[in-house]
C-alpha cells in the first residue's frame, strides 16, 4: 500500500504494560501506533531483530521529527538482544514513553543454543523486561510467534492490538473498539471524520 502520510484521529491508544500486537500481514503497524502516540516530546525505545524498524516507514508516517523521537538497537543475536534488554535502563529518559520489541522471540527460536537454553535466556530477558516496563510506568509494543516462548508473553499482556489488512485499508480492534484506515488519495484516514461529518448533517426532531 502506497502512501505519503497517514491522517489519523483514533487509533488505538496502548496502555501502560504490555500490549500485544497481532497482524498477519507485513505492513508498518509498529510505526503507524508511534506516529499516533508519540506527542510533544515523548519519545520510544526500539529493539529490533526482525529489520522492521525502517526509518524510511517512519519518517514518511511519521515526518522528520519521529526519528528524532525514537531510538533504535538492533541485534542480530540471542546474546546481543540478551544484552541490549540488560542495558535498556541506560537508554531511558523522563521522556521515554514507549519500548518497541516486534518479533520478541524469533532470535531465541533461530538462536545459536539449544532449547532448554534458549528458552532460559528468553525467561531472564522477558522477566527483566516486564520488571523496567513495571518500574518505569512503560507501555511495551511487542509481537511474538505462536512458540511456547510466545504463550508466556500472551499470559502477560494486559491489553492486544490487532491489525487486519482488508485490502482497501488497515482495521485497527483494541479494547473491544474498532478503527479503520481507508485510503484518501496517496494517503489514510480514519474514518471518525467522515462519521463526525455525517453526524453534523443529522436533524434533530421533537
Amino acid at each position: 500500500m502506497e502512501m505519503n502520510k497517514l491522517v489519523f484521529g483514533a487509533l488505538p491508544e496502548p496502555v501502560e504494560g504490555v500490549n500485544l500486537v497481532c497482524s498477519d500481514e507485513d505492513i508498518p503497524v509498529f510505526q503507524a501506533l508511534l506516529a499516533e502516540n508519540l506527542v510533544g516530546n515523548s519519545e520510544a525505545v526500539w529493539i529490533d531483530v526482525g529489520n522492521e524498524s525502517s526509518t524510511y516507514e517512519l519518517s514518511k508516517l511519521g515526518g522528520e521529527k519521529m526519528l528524532e523521537s525514537v531510538r533504535i538497537g538492533r541485534a542480530f543475536t540471542p546474546f546481543q538482544h540478551y544484552s541490549l534488554v540488560n542495558q535498556l535502563g541506560s537508554f531511558l529518559d523522563p521522556e521515554t514513553e514507549i519500548l518497541v520489541f516486534p518479533n520478541i522471540d524469533r532470535i531465541y527460536l533461530e538462536g545459536q543454543t539449544g532449547e532448554d537454553d534458549s528458552r532460559q535466556l528468553f525467561m531472564e530477558m522477558w522477566n527483566h523486561l516486564t520488571n523496567i516496563v513495571e518500574q518505569e510506568d512503560l507501555k511495551l509494543l511487542v509481537s511474538v510467534s505462536r512458540s511456547e516462548f510466545g504463550y508466556q508473553v500472551r499470559l502477560d499482556k494486559k491489553n492486544s492490538i490487532k491489525v487486519e489488512n482488508t485490502g482497501q485499508g488497515w482495521k485497527f480492534e483494541s479494547g473491544g473498539s474498532e478503527t479503520f484506515l481507508y485510503r484518501k488519495g496517496r494517503s489514510l484516514q480514519t474514518t471518525l471524520p467522515y462519521w463526525q461529518k455525517q453526524t453534523e448533517k443529522v436533524e434533530v426532531r421533537n
